[in-house]
This record gives structure tokens, C-alpha cells and sequence, in this order.
């Protein structure tokens, strides 16, 4: 999903609530400030472990 399109943004968090007993955990990878700060809040609000990346980049920096 890109963006932040709230069609988009409804279905996910519909998707999301009626699939919660099986997501262990989410992760968002977003360059966007906005969809970072968003994605902070819906633990809270879903009951679901989120890890927030800004880039892939993070994800080299932890295997080195």
C-alpha cells in the first residue's frame, strides 16, 4: 500500500481487525513521517505487535 489513501487505509484495518487472532506481529517500512506516525498508534488501537522501519536500510544496519 502507498500512500495514504483512505479506501485503502479502511480495508487494511478492516482486514486487520477481522484477521487478529493470527498476525503475530506487523512491519512497516514507510520513508513517509505520516504513515510512520500512524502506524505507532494502531497497536493501540488493534492489540498487535508493530515494528516501524523509515527504510531497508535499518535492516542492513542489523545483520551487520
Amino acid at each position: 500500500m502507498e500512500g495514504f489513501e483512505f479506501r485503502a487505509r479502511t480495508a487494511w484495518l478492516e482486514c486487520m481487525q477481522a484477521h487478529q487472532e493470527q498476525i503475530a506481529k506487523v512491519t512497516v517500512v514507510s520513508g513517509s513521517i505520516m504513515i510512520r506516525s500512524a502506524a505507532k498508534v494502531l497497536p493501540r488501537v488493534l492489540g498487535v505487535e508493530f515494528e516501524v522501519r523509515k527504510g531497508r536500510e535499518e535492516d542492513a544496519r542489523q545483520v551487520a
